[in-house]
């Protein structure tokens, strides 16, 4: 296998590059010389490129900047209002007595004898019931408990 590479160095001193203007297009003769005028295209392109960044880092640096004032005087800030939070007051000793008292006063309603007697009028006469009448009692006067205490919390 040859070695057909040229190294660059050396084309750059062979062929000086072209103006930067359209060439009519030709119909090549042979691969080589379709990849020397690649290889020259490509140089042409590599040596300009620093060229353009040169003018366009200039361009850019010569823009006048608008002043920070101009948009600081157009925006007023904008001051967020934050609520203010007032901490919520400590519950009284007394609203504390209260809640527990009202607890207290269901109990000793439900835990009452007649309380109990209509409970066991009401609850249907089947085998398992009769049998197991205290705790089914029991869970009957819980739920009633929940259900009044859950609506004087979030009712009253």
């Amino acid at each position: 296998m040859s070695n057909k590479s040229t190294p660059l160095s050396e084309l750059r001193k062979k062929n000086a590059p072209a103006p930067p203007q359209q060439q009519p297009l030709q119909v090549p003769e042979d691969n080589d010389t379709v990849d020397n005028e690649l290889v020259n295209e490509i140089l042409r392109e590599i040596e300009e490129e620093p060229q353009n960044n040169d003018i366009q880092n200039t361009m850019h640096q010569s823009e006048p900047q608008p002043p920070q004032q101009y948009y600081q005087e157009q925006m007023p800030p904008v001051m967020m209002q934050q609520p203010v939070e007032q901490p919520e007051e400590p519950k009284d000793l007394i609203d504390i007595i209260k809640d527990n008292l009202y607890i207290a006063a269901i109990v000793f309603v439900l835990s009452l004898p007649i309380i109990s007697n209509n409970i066991k009028n009401v609850l249907p006469k089947k085998d398992f019931i009769v049998n197991n009448m205290t705790y089914v009692l029991a869970l009957v006067k819980g739920v009633i408990a929940l259900v009044l205490s859950y609506l004087y919390q979030n009712f009253a």
